[in-house]
């Protein structure tokens, strides 16, 4: 039998990204810069950096695999 891993791609996606309302700024080799409200969020391999631009200390930076960690970050982060 094979895992859920082999009939589904479970890694995060730039759509899955912007379907969460965050809106894509530019693309530098393979890192993808997107905003949303006063957040920005940087999206490399795996890795994501959420920074939030008012000066807050509030943001994240890890390894982040699918679009359901990805939704639990930003509801911890309250984005």
């Amino acid at each position: 039998l094979f895992g859920l891993n082999h009939f589904f791609n479970l890694d995060l996606t730039k759509e899955q990204i912007e379907n969460e309302s965050w809106k894509f700024t530019e693309q530098i080799n393979n890192k993808l810069y997107f905003k949303k409200g006063a957040f920005v969020l940087t999206f490399e391999d795996d890795y994501i950096n959420i920074d939030n631009t008012k000066g807050q200390d509030i943001g994240y930076w890890g390894k982040c695999k699918d679009i359901n960690t990805f939704r639990y970050i930003c509801k911890l982060l309250e984005i």
